[in-house]
């Protein structure tokens, strides 16, 4: 998952900044929360690959990367879906747009 805000100097002008790192930070928590919910055999992993470049710069552009695995096709479905709902909770500053990668074929193993 992709957010796009708008890059701006924290000190210079941070009202003209969209801090898209606030939108993976909102994403985050929703998904945090929601793990006290997951079924038996849903499970999800993600980190942040991409978050802003300098300590005095408001990031414009995050990336985060998730896996979600369960033990049924319907359960993983049913993840897929609350985790999504998550990464559109990330949405809510002002002027932020989402990317998101289709998720690999479903597999077992």
């Amino acid at each position: 998952m992709q957010y796009r805000g708008k890059e701006s100097h924290a000190a210079v002008a941070p009202h003209l900044g969209v801090n898209a790192a606030d939108a993976a930070t909102v994403a985050q928590v929703a998904i945090g929360l929601l793990r006290q919910q997951l079924a038996p055999g849903q499970m999800m992993h993600g980190i942040v690959t991409e978050g802003g470049q300098a300590v005095n710069v408001i990031p414009g552009h995050t990336t985060l990367r998730y896996a979600m695995r369960a033990l049924e096709s319907e359960s993983l479905r049913d993840l897929e879906g609350r985790v999504y709902g998550c990464f559109a909770a990330g949405r809510w500053p002002p002027d932020v747009n989402t990317t998101s990668t289709p998720p690999h074929p479903h597999t077992r193993s």
